[in-house]
């Protein structure tokens, strides 16, 4: 067998993020995160973190291409496993606490609804408590910045999870620690990135418009800078906040400009739906016809292309069929729509005591189903 090392394991989890593929690519990633295990039984104790941390990457590549709830909650839950496996003999590991604490947000971000609450409130509290206690245990620059921005990521999420008046105490502790972290290290893209999304989340906390106008003003400001500073995943933040600010051209043409920097074609596709919901945006706005039917035909390129690729959703779907109406392309527009429908039929009563079934057995992937019918029926 082909002697195996975590670099070995970092390289085909790179080497499947250039692969169109999602079918394909999770058959990578899946023999990845088997050839970690393996590989962790032979490691000796001073390489065991990098190893757990490679094999987490390859959960997370996995979570990201799965189209259903349960195959995310699936590698979410692996991930969490081999991180916290390896924090019971090195908990303030800055790469484990890192990998661990994203998969607890992550987690958490899927089900802001969860069964169990406080199983998630806890991981959330741990979360953010290893992340301090590993900036206390070294000194590296890079792992410092990284740390940082990962507990106020914490925070953020624990802000989101308790909503308002409750959330508000999280966002000011994000608050002081992102903006610590951008003044110590203003030449971090990640530090201005992360500054600009925990003001952007204290935007939807404000109390009054000024105030929520003056945040939003503030966290575009940084994210610009984190944009400018080159970082890819500041420049998609940007589109997605361009987006959620009724700004459809921007936020395209930024969009387009994160496909441009981000070469890797499968980090690309799962985040398409950002232009998509762009698109259907600007199919409103009055402006130059010939400027909208450009941008309308990247677009409807660009979701064609992830749909084709194996990243099938509603977001993409929808977007694509609401594009090639508008274009006056009836025929393929319904199409689009009937993939969202099962057997292309409808009937409430089932629809009805689908979605129940689905409450009744906290079944995500049935309750999303059964609200994704009707979406070609006019009088729904």
């Amino acid at each position: 067998m082909k002697q195996l090392s975590s670099q070995h394991l970092e390289a085909s989890i790179q080497s499947t993020l250039n692969d169109p593929n999602a079918t394909r690519a999770s058959r990578t990633l899946r023999e990845v995160a088997a050839n970690g295990c393996r590989l962790l039984r032979e490691s000796k104790p001073e390489q065991e973190a990098t190893v757990r941390v490679a094999i987490a990457s390859a959960y997370g590549h996995l979570a990201a291409v799965a189209t259903n709830q349960s195959d995310r909650s699936k590698y979410r839950a692996s991930g969490l496993r081999v991180c916290s496996d390896g924090l019971r003999s090195r908990p303030t590991s800055g790469e484990l606490v890192l990998a661990w604490s994203e998969f607890v947000v992550s987690w958490a971000y899927d089900s802001l609804c969860p069964s169990r609450r406080e199983l998630t409130q806890a991981n959330l509290a741990h979360a953010w408590r290893n992340c301090r206690d590993a900036l206390a245990d070294h000194d590296n620059y890079e792992l410092t910045i990284a740390l940082l921005s990962q507990w106020s990521s914490v925070l953020r999420c624990q802000a989101a999870f308790y909503g308002r008046p409750g959330g508000w105490k999280y966002i000011r502790r994000a608050l002081n620690i992102s903006e610590s972290n951008c003044v110590e290290n203003k030449e971090s893209a990640l530090a201005h990135l992360d500054f600009g999304l925990t003001l952007w989340s204290a935007a939807r906390f404000a109390r009054t418009e000024d105030d929520f106008y003056a945040q939003s003003q503030r966290a575009e400001i940084h994210l610009r800078e984190a944009h400018a500073l080159g970082a890819s995943i500041a420049t998609l933040t940007l589109a997605r906040f361009l987006r959620q600010t009724y700004r459809p051209i921007q936020a395209i043409e930024m969009f387009r400009e994160y496909a441009r920097r981000e070469k890797r074609i499968r980090i690309i596709f799962p985040e398409s739906h950002i232009a998509g919901e762009a698109a259907i945006m600007l199919i409103h706005k009055k402006m130059e016809e010939d400027k909208r039917q450009e941008l309308l035909a990247w677009v409807d390129s660009l979701l064609s292309n992830a749909v084709e690729a194996g990243y099938s959703s509603a977001r993409r779907l929808l977007p694509i069929a609401r594009i090639r109406f508008f274009l006056g392309e009836l025929d393929t527009g319904a199409y689009f729509l009937g993939e969202l429908m099962p057997n292309g039929e409808l009937d409430w009563k089932e629809v009805i005591a689908t979605a129940r079934k689905a409450f009744r057995e906290e079944n995500s992937d049935l309750l999303q189903s059964a609200f994704a019918l009707g979406i070609t029926d006019g009088h729904v």
